[in-house]
C-alpha cells in the first residue's frame, strides 16, 4: 500500500510538470494569432464560446510583415484569396468556418498591416477551431515565453459587438528553459527507476 501511494504521488508530480511544460490556459473567449516556431501562423479560438468574426487586422510597427501571396515558404494566405489562389481550400474553409469565410475582402496588405473584413457574413470559429493564414511574419513576433513582443498587434471584430474581447493577441508555445527540460527528464528517469525497482521486489 505504501509503495502504491508513493508511486501515485510521483505520478501526480510528473503529470503536473508535463502540464506546466505543455499546457496553455484560455482565460476567456478570444480569437488569437497563434505563431509557431516554423513561422506557420493561425487564427485560433482559444476560448469556450463560438465566435462570429467579421474582420481582423495584424499590424507591425517594424514594417516587417510579408504581405505578398503565400507561396509555401512566406506570405499571407488571406481568406479573401481562397477562391482565386487556393480553390481547393475554399470548401474546407466553408466547412470549418461557415460559408461567410468566403465573403471576406482584403482591406490592407502592406508591410505594416494586414487586414480583411466582410459585410456579407461571418467566419464562425467554434472553440478550438483554427485556420492557417500563411507565414506573414518576417521576424518572430513572440518572446521565449510565448508572449507577444512589443510592436506587434492583432485586432479582431465580432459582428454582434463593437470590439473583440481583451486578452492575449499573438501567442505561441514557450521555448523551454534548459533547467526545466533537465528537471522534467530527471523526473521521468526517476519514475522509470521506481517502476523497475518495484517490479524487482514484487
Amino acid at each position: 500500500m505504501k509503495r502504491w501511494l508513493l508511486a501515485r504521488r510521483w505520478g501526480c508530480a510528473a503529470l503536473a510538470a508535463a502540464l506546466v511544460l505543455l499546457g496553455e490556459t484560455a482565460p476567456q473567449a478570444q480569437i488569437v494569432v497563434r505563431y509557431e516556431r516554423d513561422g506557420s501562423t493561425y487564427l485560433e479560438n482559444i476560448g469556450a464560446q463560438t465566435l462570429p468574426v467579421n474582420g481582423f487586422q495584424i499590424t507591425s510597427e517594424f514594417d516587417d510583415l510579408v504581405f505578398h501571396d503565400y507561396d509555401g515558404a512566406k506570405g499571407w494566405r488571406a481568406l479573401s484569396d481562397l477562391e482565386s489562389q487556393f480553390p481547393s481550400e475554399a470548401s474546407a474553409a466553408a466547412d470549418l468556418l461557415t460559408v461567410g469565410a468566403l465573403s471576406f475582402g482584403a482591406l490592407e496588405a502592406t508591410s505594416g498591416g494586414l487586414s480583411e473584413a466582410s459585410v456579407l457574413g461571418d467566419a464562425v470559429f467554434k472553440p478550438g477551431d483554427r485556420w492557417f493564414i500563411g507565414k506573414p511574419f518576417a521576424n518572430i513576433p513572440i518572446d521565449d515565453a510565448g508572449n507577444k513582443k512589443s510592436g506587434y498587434r492583432f485586432h479582431w471584430k465580432r459582428s454582434d459587438v463593437i470590439d473583440g474581447t481583451g486578452g492575449p493577441e499573438i501567442i505561441g508555445l514557450p521555448v523551454p528553459e534548459p533547467s526545466t527540460l533537465l528537471l522534467a527528464t530527471l523526473a521521468g528517469l526517476g519514475l522509470v527507476a521506481m517502476r523497475v525497482r518495484s517490479k524487482r521486489h514484487a
